[in-house]
């Protein structure tokens, strides 16, 4: 691929594109894990190094994303999403001992459409999460983030890197 001023940006651009398609065809395993390596991207696009850790991660979430969440019941920081991520990428699970929660559920309601912020279960101290509402707010924040970078040395060094998809065809081999 040429190298264009803004290719990081339409690399970039293209997996939170991936992620919404991913959401509107109700894929949410692959959508909240694609969602949960976002931080860590912009983390580390952000950094100087361009390496992601669970500093750069919580910066950027708190960042970014928190304010998605402002005023709501159920709290929903960096260090919690960092765990969050740590569990789901890595074990599958949502459960962390590292989380103020006992559990967070990712729980689809169907009775409505809209939005639907975090909601803390205080007697089983269970964080229920609407997964369309979270992987919404998370491509809404790279977005926004995405904004205050594109044309910042940082991110024009960090993304030179970022994975390319090619696409390769051969001709009919048979005749």
């Amino acid at each position: 691929m040429a190298n264009i001023e803004n290719e990081g940006e339409i690399k970039f651009t293209a997996l939170l594109e991936q992620v919404e398609k991913c959401v509107s065809q109700k894929l949410y395993y692959v959508a909240i894990m694609a969602c949960l390596a976002i931080p860590d991207i912009g983390g580390a696009i952000d950094s100087g190094d361009g390496e992601a850790s669970s500093k750069t991660y919580k910066r950027w979430f708190d960042k970014y994303a928190v304010p998605k969440y402002q005023g709501i019941g159920g709290e929903l920081t960096g260090k919690e999403c960092y765990f969050l991520r740590c569990s789901m990428l890595h074990q599958g699970k949502a459960k962390h001992r590292g989380l103020k929660y006992s559990d967070i559920i990712f729980s689809e309601f169907t009775q409505t459409s809209s939005p639907v912020n975090p909601l803390y279960l205080t007697k089983s101290k269970v964080l229920l999460v609407e997964p369309k509402t979270f992987c919404t707010n998370m491509v809404y924040a790279a977005y926004d983030w995405l904004e205050v970078v594109h044309n910042n040395v940082l991110f024009k060094n960090n993304t030179d890197k970022f994975m390319t998809l090619f696409s390769v065809s051969f001709p009919d081999l048979q005749e």
